[in-house]
């Protein structure tokens, strides 16, 4: 059987295995086996997601599902959105079911936004309950996935957030209140403006005072504040009803300090400027002050744990604040980084840091330049790195035995999921084969390896554009293929390693172990040993 030749091809989507095709002006899908799934009839396809492909016929769009079979005749002017996608006739707005391809309401609304997720109380696990915002004539409301107006269309704005405390915020009257996600009123319509919950918190705003409400309403901090933040240390903890907050952060006359989740003030409002609590241990945050001019560092019973020695400059939300154990401070002029226990991890040399996310890592600039610098002073000019590669050489010096090694020791040893990391190394032993024989066009983009935080896995990949400044989340594989490979903080990988890690941080599927954790923090202390007794 001979291959067809198309005039595009998209490359495969890896949760379906589907590809886009084109010919002659026409598209339509093929599956791995390079066997059409549609017949090449549409003018427009785009990729599968959410189970369906999204084709356009006569200038008209309609859906696909994984058989080819159109679910969704092509009749609407525009379908957009996740999940059950939103679909357009004229000016008006209405839902369709990705699984039937049925309408799930009429096309009868002004404006129609994306599905979000709600948070079941009752099991804490995310259900069945996504709502998603409309407008009619003007005003607006919210739906269910059965296309039931749970908030009725009255209000002038709506947002829906989602997280531990999932509520509605609307505005009826000119004025914020909060309803639930079964169009219950559960405050007055009275804010000037409203956060969403947190911690069956929320932040409120009236007549020019902040303070904070509980889900039923009750204000449990008085709306007497300036400005006030609420900080948590565990802030991405599952685990909602035990997360621990901080000292809250308040503003009053010009004066910073901190107060419990009572009311009660636990730090005097004595500063010039404060930033909120970011914590460094299990058992200890730290917040920077200022006091007649200068930056230090307080715990959480106002005791001054580093002195007052740095230059004030607030203006950037990731200066003066511990992330990872470490914080950017301003000496001299001149940026650098300091650990909790006020030692110089990054001599103050910099004009400005472009990054503050990693552990002692950060992008930066001095003398006009761009450079990358470690938690040991080493830079790196971010234009040039002779000890790149892009990422398919490192796929044609690795063998797939090695890789899957490599997974084992170094990424996913655990007894309880041995059968699901054999499942996924089969299919990504078939990536590794098909992927490190074909080409692609080049990319301006790398990856790069770092370590990271005990809390989260020991390595990390990110993609970072050098022509753009910014970071960016994971491409597909074949994109991937043509990125630039480094290694930072002179760790020793092998090819074997480096696939290993980024197909693990490409494909995000493989959960780490404690035992996994401290095996390789063990391996990397011995790395940074041997390199520090060759200097």
């Amino acid at each position: 059987m001979t291959k067809e030749k198309y005039d595009y091809r998209d490359t495969y989507e890896e949760l379906y295995g589907i590809a886009v095709v084109g010919k002659n002006g026409k598209f339509g899908y093929i599956n791995r086996r390079g066997r059409k799934i549609t017949p090449l009839i549409y003018d427009r396809a785009k990729r599968f997601y959410w189970d369906v492909g999204r084709v356009q016929l006569n200038g008209k769009w309609g859906l696909v599902n994984l058989k080819g079979k159109e679910i969704t005749p092509p009749i609407y002017d525009e379908i957009k959105g996740h999940q059950d996608p939103i679909v357009r006739l004229g000016e008006r707005y209405g839902y369709v079911s990705c699984k039937t391809g049925q309408l799930l309401t009429p096309v009868k609304y002004d404006d129609a936004k994306e599905w979000v997720q709600m948070l079941n109380f009752a099991s804490r696990k995310w259900g069945k309950k996504d709502l998603a915002e409309v407008q009619l004539d003007g005003k607006w409301g919210c739906i269910n996935v059965r296309g039931e107006e749970i908030a009725p269309l009255k209000f002038e704005r709506i947002e829906i957030s989602q997280g531990e405390n999932p509520c509605i915020a609307a505005v009826l009257n000119g004025k914020w209140g909060f309803i639930d996600d079964s169009g219950m009123e559960i405050t007055k319509f009275a804010y000037d403006d409203v956060e969403q919950f947190r911690n069956s918190r929320a932040r409120v705003k009236k007549n020019g005072k902040y303070g904070f409400i509980n889900t039923k309403g009750v204000e449990v901090i008085p709306l007497m504040y300036d400005d006030c933040e609420q900080c948590f240390r565990d802030e991405y903890d599952e685990d909602f009803e035990n997360k621990r907050i901080m000292p809250v952060w308040v503003k009053l006359n010009d004066r910073y300090g901190f107060i419990d989740t009572g009311g009660k003030t636990v730090i005097k409002l004595k500063y010039e400027n404060a930033k909120p609590f970011s914590p460094v241990s299990d058992t200890q945050a730290l917040a920077a002050v200022l006091m007649n001019g200068a930056v230090g560092f307080v715990d959480e019973t106002g005791k001054n744990v580093i002195p007052f020695d740095y230059e004030p400059n607030f203006e950037n939300r990731y200066h003066y604040h511990f992330y990872n154990g470490f914080t950017d401070v301003r000496f001299g002029g001149k940026w650098g980084v300091i650990d909790t226990q006020n030692k110089i991890v990054i001599p103050f040399l910099y004009d400005e840091f472009l990054d503050n996310q990693n552990a002692g890592f950060r992008y930066a600039v001095r003398e006009g330049k761009k450079w990358s610098v470690d938690a040991k002073g080493n830079e790196w000019d971010m234009k040039k790195n002779p000890s790149a590669r892009v990422f398919k050489d490192y796929l044609h010096a690795a063998e797939w035995e090695d890789v899957a090694k490599s997974f084992k020791t170094l990424i996913c040893v655990n007894e309880e999921n041995d059968e699901e990391i054999e499942r996924n190394l089969k299919i990504y032993e078939q990536n590794f084969n098909n992927f490190r024989t074909k080409q692609f066009k080049s990319s301006e983009n790398f990856i790069r390896i770092y370590s990271c935080e005990r809390e989260q896995p020991p390595i990390q990949a990110s993609l970072f554009s050098v022509k753009d400044e910014c970071s960016y989340g994971f491409f597909d594989w074949a994109e991937m293929l043509d990125m630039e490979v480094r290694i930072e903080n002179n760790l020793t990988f092998t090819d074997s390693d480096v696939v290993a890690i980024c197909i693990w941080e490409a494909g995000d599927c493989f959960p780490m172990t404690e035992q996994a954790i401290e095996r390789f923090f063990n391996r990397l202390d011995e790395q940074t040993k041997t390199i520090d007794e060759n200097r």
